[in-house]
């Protein structure tokens, strides 16, 4: 297994996103980053990605927080 330095070579990218491969019918697996959870669960949602063999987690030391959306701009 590899240590949390290869598993997370991204300082900003602290969630880890790891599924099987639809595409080569499930013989190899997919890994993406994330800056946090929230992108991490829309590309679950969007890609249809089943819990079957999907794995996320995060860095050592990430705070699981939910980010406040950004207020609109007034013109």
């Amino acid at each position: 297994m590899p240590d949390k330095k290869e598993k997370f070579p991204y300082k900003m990218f602290p969630w880890r996103l790891e599924y099987p491969d639809p595409d080569t019918n499930y013989k190899t697996t997919k890994l993406c980053f994330f800056t946090c959870k929230e992108y991490a669960l829309i590309h679950i949602e969007k890609y249809k990605i089943k819990r079957k063999g999907r794995h996320l987690e995060s860095a050592p030391g990430t705070v699981d927080k939910v980010s406040t959306k950004r207020p609109k701009r007034t013109k």
